[in-house]
């Protein structure tokens, strides 16, 4: 789609100026003690902090059922729900003989170009629009957060920002929405980066700030209790060059208001690491061997010392932990000096490597794709595993051939084994 994100760009600007430093990187942690966070208030503590969304996708499961968004022939989105029950494909609004394609319609998303993520909180969907995608935003372009009951009924916004602003994270207690905010300043015209974090209470729609984090761009991988772990990337010491990085792993405890650092992982190390339930994983491909080892305790175990790679894996990473297993993207490079991509599944319980077991055909792709895993349920998972073209009419003269996902469940048994065996979703 014709999507790009102007402060994603401004982002990449700050990573660029960050390559180009000569002198030494000051991170958290270096001179061997927890550094205290710039408290810009009164605390206001998380105690059961949760990513909102354990998978990729956008969309937000509950035991019931899945809410996504769909594009539409116009160009902006419908909320929709899937029912696990019915197998049903149901458009998220409450009103008789609605015709869906209006701001009347408690499912309708007018498109600014991005898709917003959707999220559940104390029984309520929020609609998490994040993102900026224009040079010069007005006060209707800030990120903005509306809450919705479950039905489809109430929607109301519930936070709009004063500022031109990123939300980066999807953080939740039982009762309020967190995110680390992004902004980019400028001060004598150099772009700096400055990232909070922030809660949103979900009965008043306050924003209070509750730390501030620096200026080098961090991602979170795991939230629990009061915990948040995320890592950072930084330049090698001695090198200019983004391709030879450093990742640092580090702990924020909302309570005390420190970080401490849990790990570095060079690029040149033939590892990756992720942090997923209060455990770190590893995946070393150079000695075959992936390992987890417990934050509370720091009890450590093998979980295979026979990982399969060859000298062709260039790098790989962990995508994220499902059903007790580990999946690793792998970079490949084949005979012609291009990188080809391989995914790994490694069972945790009996230490079993496979590759990822389904994909399917697609008309944007010479290759298949994977299906990919959008929820799990007790004995199986939602999963996309096609798609549908559509034209679609931005009003701006062209038309678009596009692309909206096919959704089924099938069974983690016939997943693992690779088993076509789907139940698709009815509109």
């Amino acid at each position: 789609m014709r999507w790009k994100s102007v402060f994603a760009a401004l982002l990449c600007m700050l990573v660029l100026v960050a390559c180009g430093r000569t002198g030494p990187m000051q991170t958290p942690g270096e001179s061997g003690e927890s550094p205290q966070l710039s408290a810009t208030q009164a605390p206001i503590v998380p105690q059961n902090l949760q990513m909102c969304t354990a998978l990729a996708g956008g969309g937000v499961s509950t035991a019931d059922g899945y809410y996504y968004t769909n594009l539409r022939p116009d160009g902006n989105l419908n909320i929709q729900y899937l029912d696990y029950a019915t197998h049903s494909n149901i458009t998220l609004c409450n009103q008789p003989n609605c015709t869906h394609d209006s701001d009347t319609c408690n499912s309708f998303i007018r498109s600014n170009g991005l898709v917003p993520s959707l999220v559940i909180v104390n029984n309520k969907l929020l609609i998490i629009g994040g993102g900026i995608n224009t040079a010069d935003p007005a006060p209707e372009d800030f990120p903005y957060i509306d809450s919705i009951e479950l039905n489809g009924a109430n929607r109301s916004r519930l936070y709009q920002a004063s500022a031109a602003a990123e939300l980066g994270a999807l953080l939740c207690d039982d009762n309020n929405f967190y995110t680390i905010e992004r902004k980019v300043e400028n001060a004598n015209d150099v772009p700096t980066l400055a990232q909070n974090f922030v809660q949103i209470e979900l009965r008043t729609g306050k924003r209070n700030e509750l730390a501030e984090l620096g200026a080098d761009i961090i991602y979170v991988c795991d939230a629990n209790g009061s915990n948040i772990y995320y890592y950072s990337i930084k330049p090698k010491e001695g090198s200019e060059s983004f391709s030879d990085v450093v990742v640092d792993y580090y702990k924020y405890d909302a309570q005390t208001q420190e970080i401490s650092l849990i790990d570095s992982v060079a690029s040149d190390t033939g590892k990756a690491v992720t942090i997923s339930d209060g455990k770190i994983y590893t995946v070393d491909y150079n000695a075959h061997q992936v390992s987890e080892k417990n934050l509370s305790d720091g009890s450590e175990k093998v979980i295979t010392d026979r990982y399969p790679a060859d000298d062709s894996v260039a790098g790989c990473s962990i995508r994220y932990i499902v059903d007790g297993k580990i999946i690793v993207d792998e970079q490949h490079n084949d005979t012609e000096g291009n990188t080809q991509t391989a995914t790994k599944v490694v069972d945790c319980a009996t230490g079993s490597v496979q590759n990822w077991p389904l994909f399917y055909n697609s008309s944007v792709s010479i290759t298949p794709l994977q299906v990919e895993i959008l929820a799990e349920q007790d004995d199986c998972f939602l999963v996309c595993c096609g798609q549908e073209t559509l034209d679609v009419d931005y009003g701006d003269a062209e038309t678009y051939t596009m692309m909206n996902s096919q959704y089924a469940t099938i069974s983690k048994e016939d997943f693992w084994n690779g088993t076509e065996n789907y139940t698709y979703f009815s509109r």
